[in-house]
């Protein structure tokens, strides 16, 4: 049984970072962080509301940090819980 499924995807990269919308994207994006490929600190630009800040960010941040220690920022991935 999924109890949490969330879309990333990359809306953006420079040498320094990478930008990602979550949520349903394209069509339904209800946040955006960017994860920084020195160190991987993710950093919360947006967020449509708070209720989305204790279950759906821990898991996208999750994700990114996972693809972050492997040297990947793939142009779309999940986090399915």
């Amino acid at each position: 049984m999924t109890v949490i499924s969330v879309g990333i995807q990359k809306t953006d990269e420079t040498d320094e970072w990478v930008k990602y919308a979550f949520g349903g994207p394209p069509t339904r994006i209800i946040g955006n962080v960017i994860i920084y490929k020195s160190d991987g600190q993710v950093n919360l630009i947006d967020i449509e509301h708070d209720k989305y800040r204790k279950y759906i960010l821990p898991a996208v941040v999750k994700a990114l940090i996972r693809h972050h220690e492997k040297g990947e920022y793939p142009d779309n991935t999940g986090y399915h819980a």
